[in-house]
């Protein structure tokens, strides 16, 4: 939406399409966002939707992308609908997906997004000096001590990490334990939650009950559409063990025509970093476009 806008004060033709089904639906307030700490997530949608208003040269439309393909420099995209869009560009801003069932705990659907959250910038001030519970699926050992540490600072500092039966080095141990954060090796059973989806415990593979009113959830998240991979876009790795699209610094990929912005790129962005890469990828293309007009008329 912010690339939607300065494409549009620009007048260069833009479609926008969103199937308005975000990562974030189960969440009733986003954070961190200045001017607008606190609204709802779909409130934010709205406001940028009656803003992009004005602006005839875009066209908004609540539907999702069937398929997307490129033919010479023109990529055809069809909608759900069957409608069927023509463009020279594409900003991809598909972001990422929260996939609970990878991560193996049951009862994570209950308490996600209403007492555990993927991200402390987001969410840890609410959480903050509660007794924490964090599961950090797939992350390399040097990426859970980072996490932990983001956790300690932003939200609370009486954590249990559950490993959740996976192997764990020798140095992540002692250095957690330096830290003090509590350690549970053992296989997760299930999450235990209240009516309202509000952590009450862990339960282990033992049967022994922990305790927590809250956590954090990290690495079980995947590109949140498949637009990505059917354009054949350059991929890469990171080390929380997401794959991410590769981009330059203006947000183009290594397909050309292909640009992105939002957690598809940075896995985690928070809005203002979501919007500000928008913005920065949609000035980028208007200056491309400037340049091809004035020389070649």
């Amino acid at each position: 939406m912010a690339a939607a806008l300065i494409l549009g004060r620009a007048r260069l033709s833009t479609v926008v399409f969103n199937d308005e089904w975000p990562r974030n639906w189960v969440t009733q307030a986003s954070h961190g966002f200045y001017t607008r700490d606190g609204a709802h997530p779909m409130e934010l949608l709205e406001v940028a939707k009656s803003q992009l208003a004005p602006y005839k040269a875009v066209q908004y439309r609540a539907e999702a992308i069937a398929s997307i393909s490129k033919e010479g420099q023109v990529f055809c995209v069809t909608s759900a609908s069957g409608s069927v869009v023509r463009a020279r560009r594409v900003i991809l801003a598909v972001g990422m997906r929260d996939d609970l069932a990878q991560t193996g705990l049951e009862g994570i659907e209950r308490v996600y997004g209403r007492s555990v959250f993927p991200c402390p910038f987001c969410d840890g001030f609410e959480l903050r000096e509660r007794a924490l519970a964090v599961f950090t699926h797939g992350a390399q050992d040097e990426m859970v001590a980072h996490y932990l540490s983001m956790i300690q600072t932003l939200s609370s500092t009486d954590l249990i990490w559950f490993a959740n039966g996976r192997s764990v080095g020798d140095g992540l141990v002692a250095e957690l334990e330096r830290q003090g954060v509590g350690v549970a090796l053992e296989v997760v059973k299930c999450l235990e939650s209240d009516a309202e989806g509000q952590l009450t415990g862990v339960v282990l593979d033992s049967g022994q009950v922990v305790p927590r009113t809250g956590g954090f959830l990290g690495g079980s998240y995947a590109v949140a559409n498949p637009l990505v991979e059917q354009l054949g876009v350059p991929m890469e790795v990171n080390p929380m063990g997401w794959s991410l699209v590769q981009s330059q610094e203006q947000g183009q990929t290594g397909l050309e025509g292909v640009y992105v912005a939002g957690d598809v790129r940075a896995g985690f962005g928070k809005i203002s970093g979501a919007a500000a890469q928008g913005a920065v990828c949609a000035a980028g293309i208007v200056r491309e476009v400037a340049q091809e007009r004035w020389n070649h008329g």
